[in-house]
């Protein structure tokens, strides 16, 4: 059985689509995770689902991904989309903050265990930091525990102490100095940064947000000359192996949201950033969504079309739609169109594809919890800028 029956629905404006995503989220999606996607004999949540919801029980756990969920559950209870998320995120996070944290005797979240335990992975990766910030940050709005706040603070000191580089700005991949540098482990540190400004409203975390966003504009933007590249030096400059070089629409999409969002929040925006033509004129597949990776020269890297770059790109096209952008608004409920038409719709009720060919077939009908993340911030999006916080209806 289809998401929503068996016909795409036919509107025009952001109020409809936020009526219907914020009603899927509600009565469809938010229950079907939480039915399938919780483990509840290790704790925690499992990392893949097949495409009826049943688990991989003894897959890897990855710590950004359990992070994810903690934020999926507490947006969604905070929303008043699916109050029972409440537990479940502080569960989550209590699992995250007693099995992930210091679990070798060393400060830092673990990278990777074993759904018994195990330890697979004892790198301080800095993405499942950034992560392990959205996570606390939105849980401080759940509950505001001063236990929470000690963690957020405790993970804030461990940033600053073992993965910041204070030569070139940012912070390092991981404890291990890895290489080459990746942009994505900066963009979600600066998005951590926004939700613990928002949640907590300390002004220093918007100063830690905007040293992101200086970083993207001055230094990652001109080495792609104005397009985002993935992979950098160890000093931010281009890589020496050139054919290293790509490049993903969907983070073109994410940065233009990220620094739309800090500009709505107060924050400093560098000038001199215009992601959105490039990723628009060479990232758009024939069958609508969003292509996965481009080489520099805008040709097909990866020739597929995952979910979550389809999710990015709504929350972009509201951003300018805030800004005044002439079309913005069109574009964004086109977007959203496209989400429910390929990914929505024909999965089972609750769930989504996770990844198109470029003729819009599914290569991939596996549900990706972590994805959940990218899907739900997509639906607050809509809401909040259609005028409609939080109000979940029928679909």
């Amino acid at each position: 059985m289809s998401a929503a029956g068996e016909t795409l629905p036919d509107l025009g404006d952001l109020a409809g689509w936020a009526r219907l995503y914020t009603g899927w989220a509600a009565e469809a999606c938010l229950p079907f995770f939480a039915a399938h996607g919780v483990d509840r004999d290790h704790g925690g949540f499992y990392q893949i689902l097949d495409a009826a919801g049943a688990p991989d029980r003894q897959g890897p756990r990855h710590c950004y991904a359990q992070a994810r969920q903690v934020y999926s559950f507490a947006l969604g209870a905070l929303r008043g989309w699916y109050p029972e998320g409440r537990g479940l995120a502080l569960d989550g996070l209590d699992h995250l903050l007693t099995r992930w944290r210091a679990r070798d005797g060393r400060p830092g979240f673990i990278h990777s265990m074993a759904p018994d335990g195990t330890v697979i992975d004892d790198r301080r990766d800095a993405y499942d930091h950034a992560f392990v910030l959205l996570a606390l940050a939105w849980a401080w709005r759940l509950q505001p525990d001063p236990a929470i706040r000690t963690a957020i603070d405790e993970t804030l000191d461990f940033a600053d102490a073992v993965l910041a580089d204070g030569a070139h700005g940012g912070w390092q991949e991981d404890d291990r100095r890895s290489q080459p540098r990746r942009q994505n482990p900066q963009m979600h540190a600066m998005e951590a940064m926004l939700a613990l400004y928002e949640a907590t409203g300390d002004p220093a975390m918007l100063r830690r947000a905007e040293g992101f966003a200086r970083l993207a504009v001055e230094r990652l933007l001109p080495v792609g000359n104005g397009r985002m590249l993935e992979f950098f030096a160890a000093d931010f400059g281009p890589l020496d192996d050139a054919a290293r070089d790509c490049i993903e629409p969907g983070h073109h999409f994410e940065w233009t949201w990220l620094l739309g969002t800090l500009g709505r929040l107060g924050g400093s925006v560098p000038a001199g950033a215009d992601l959105m033509p490039w990723a628009l004129a060479h990232g758009i597949s024939n069958a609508g969504p969003a292509i996965d990776r481009l080489n520099p020269d805008g040709s097909i890297a990866i020739p597929g079309c995952r979910h979550w770059p389809q999710s990015e790109r709504v929350k972009a096209h509201l951003a300018e739609a805030e800004q005044g952008k002439a079309g913005a608004v069109e574009a964004a409920c086109h977007a959203a169109r496209m989400v429910w038409q390929h990914y929505v719709l024909p999965a089972p009720r609750g769930g989504y594809i996770d990844a198109l060919n470029m003729d819009g077939r599914p290569t991939d009908r596996r549900i990706i919890p972590r994805t959940l993340y990218h899907v739900l911030c997509m639906v607050d999006e809509l809401d909040r800028v259609a005028g409609r916080p939080g109000k979940a209806s029928g679909y």
